[in-house]
């Protein structure tokens, strides 16, 4: 598959687009067709280096995307081949009050293979159904901005409805 991947931090120069190994759908996994993935100032970030971030070179970044199921594994319960999807790039655990804090907590495209790719494995428990209607650019570039926007707000700035 072709895919956005870099094998050296640095500025823009060390991005390439070419040549790399089609994903493997784990048990867990869903194999998705990308349609749309937009740039978020996460890769930059990643693509520069980030202390204390040891990244599997050559990476591809990418923390949102949207797509078509192309496969799943053997595991995958709530998803099919045909269905839309869209990505939620942050892996913690689920049923503690803030998945942020479980040690083990990444993000996909910055920690781990991301999406800036014609294909993609993504972890069932990381991908939203999007309604066939909803726009490709739309579904491809708002989650994680959607996310940050919503923790900020909700989680650490204690906002309510109708709750001056």
């Amino acid at each position: 598959m072709q895919a956005v991947q870099f094998a050296e931090h640095g500025d823009r120069d060390v991005i390439e687009y070419g040549e790399y190994p089609d994903p493997e759908v784990d048990r867990n996994e869903v194999l998705v067709d990308i349609k749309a993935a937009a740039l978020n100032h996460l890769d930059i970030w990643t693509r520069r280096g980030m202390p204390g971030i040891d990244l599997e070179m050559p990476h591809i970044p990418g923390s949102d995307g949207a797509g078509v199921v192309e496969d799943v594994g053997e595991d995958v319960t709530r998803f099919e081949e045909g269905d839309h999807v869209a990505l939620s790039a942050g892996v913690g655990d689920l049923r503690m009050d803030d998945p942020t804090l479980d040690p083990r907590f990444h993000i996909i495209g910055e920690h781990v293979t991301g999406v800036h790719s014609e294909y993609a494995a993504i972890p069932e428990d990381n991908l939203i159904p999007v309604p066939d209607h909803v726009d490709w650019s739309v579904a491809g570039s708002s989650s994680l901005v959607f996310q940050t926007a919503w923790r900020m707000l909700i989680e650490r700035a204690d906002l309510e409805a109708d709750g001056y």
